[in-house]
């Protein structure tokens, strides 16, 4: 059966330089999604960072909602398609390749990227 979503390394998301997966090397399964802004998310990921079968939604019916805050977004329209990480599809050589990228038009400014929390308990998976 073929995972709800799929989802791949994306570049120059807001003031960040990239949001990727960290991917269980032994399971195949994504473990974590490492991003600037975590906020809380379950799924903290840039809509142009997933993508999914159009079965999808025949079958689960989920929906972009107006009431949703904004910056929810995607990780709503995400938990009503998955219920974990391990529920999405690793693409791009496991997320260790971004092929994927905001294109931004104006002066912008990227943000020192700053290590993750927990991103010494991930070393073993990436």
């Amino acid at each position: 059966l073929q995972p709800p979503l799929s989802v791949f390394n994306i570049a120059f998301v807001a003031a960040g330089m990239y949001e990727r997966c960290a991917v269980n090397k032994t399971t195949g399964e994504v473990a974590k999604i490492i991003s600037n802004w975590q906020g809380g998310r379950k799924f903290p990921m840039d809509m142009g960072g997933w993508g999914f079968h159009s079965h999808v939604i025949k079958t689960r019916k989920p929906r972009f909602r107006n009431e949703v805050t904004p910056g929810f977004l995607e990780e709503d329209f995400m938990k009503q398609v998955a219920n974990s990480t391990s529920e999405l599809q690793p693409l791009n050589s496991n997320c260790t390749r971004i092929y994927t990228w905001h294109v931004k038009t104006g002066g912008v400014t990227t943000a020192k990227v700053t290590s993750d929390p927990d991103f010494e308990k991930l070393k073993g998976l990436i």
